[in-house]
């Protein structure tokens, strides 16, 4: 089979100081699969318009600057959670595309890139995310290569370009959305999970004498008798504590008297929230259908409400304190 190497239509797409860069090159004996003819190009705007798939793409790849007709600088990379954060809704329905969404644009008579380089300017050599995921692996994701036009699986936490693309499905519509929602409630759960240890420390209450810690401990079993959901089951001179909660989103609570530095003393709050389901289940759902997705998201709502719950109720009980401990 006879290779011809065609004339590189810009001297961009060489990566300047690489020497084992393989330039562009298409074989003529193969059938195009992404021929100039399916696209309308918008030389204005930057755009092409897939007439077969119905699709609108960016010209450029991401971090590159469309300008008279070109695509000016290097595209960044991204891990495939940032990408899917950043351009998971772009506006104008500007989004990342699936795996078939992107093999649709690949040119198998090309290699590096496997692109229509006459519609798709500047396209750099490599890899690129699409929003699919692994569902043997939810660790992974899967690609496009560039040079070689075929897709593989990658870590998500690996970095590569990325393309986008507009044009609504409601199938891909409604992926994005629940993985835009996921990504969020995942952002909440590890922000209110530091803020709950920060909450848990400020409401460490210290005492110098006996006298001033039984007043304190005195003040902190009425501030657990009005707010726990579960009454006291244990008071005495260093502990208070109420019976564990069952219901979910219920409040239990346990004080206690820690020895301090010299003779000073600690009191220290802990705070529990009842969740829905647990910690083993909620790892085993691997399960991609519905029942199992309503139920990981209960979970995951369920968790960020406690947490929530916990904050305030450390933050109310140091308030009270400051409050009532007035000499």
């Amino acid at each position: 089979m006879r290779l011809t190497i065609v004339g590189i239509l810009f001297a961009s797409i060489i990566l300047a100081g690489c020497a084992s860069q393989q330039p562009y090159q298409c074989n003529s004996n193969i059938k195009e699969t992404s021929p100039t003819s399916r696209f309308n190009v918008n030389r204005i705007e930057g755009i092409a318009y897939d007439k077969e798939t119905k699709l609108t793409w960016k010209i450029c790849s991401e971090g590159q600057i469309y300008s008279y007709g070109h695509c000016a600088g290097a595209a960044t990379e991204w891990t495939w959670g940032e990408a899917v954060k950043t351009f998971g809704d772009m506006g104008d329905s500007w989004r990342l595309p699936n795996s078939e969404e992107l093999k649709s644009i690949v040119e198998k008579r090309c290699k590096s890139p496997a692109i229509n380089m006459a519609v798709f300017r500047n396209a750099p050599p490599s890899f690129f995310w699409s929003a699919s995921q692994d569902d043997k692996n939810p660790a992974k994701a899967r690609y496009v290569s560039f040079f070689d036009g075929n897709s593989y699986f990658a870590r998500k936490s690996a970095e590569y370009n990325i393309r986008l693309v507009r044009g609504e499905d409601p199938k891909v519509f409604e992926e994005r959305r629940e993985l835009a929602s996921e990504l969020i409630s995942q952002s909440r759960l590890e922000e209110l999970l530091i803020k709950e240890r920060e909450a848990e420390r400020n409401a460490i209450v210290r005492c110098g004498s006996k006298v001033s810690c039984d007043k304190i401990f005195s003040l902190t079993k009425t501030y657990i008798t009005s707010i726990a959901n579960k009454e006291i089951k244990v008071v005495s001179d260093n502990i208070i504590e109420t019976y564990d909660p069952v219901e979910v989103g219920s409040i239990g609570m346990v004080a206690r008297i820690m020895p301090g530095q010299d003779t000073s003393s600690e009191i220290r709050l802990s705070v529990s929230c009842t969740m829905f389901g647990s910690e083993i289940l909620l790892k085993n759902l691997r399960s991609e259908t519905e029942a199992s997705e309503a139920l990981r998201s209960k979970m995951m709502q369920t968790k960020i409400a406690c947490l929530s719950k916990k904050i305030s109720t450390y933050k109310s009980y140091h308030s009270f304190i400051n409050e009532m401990n007035v000499e």
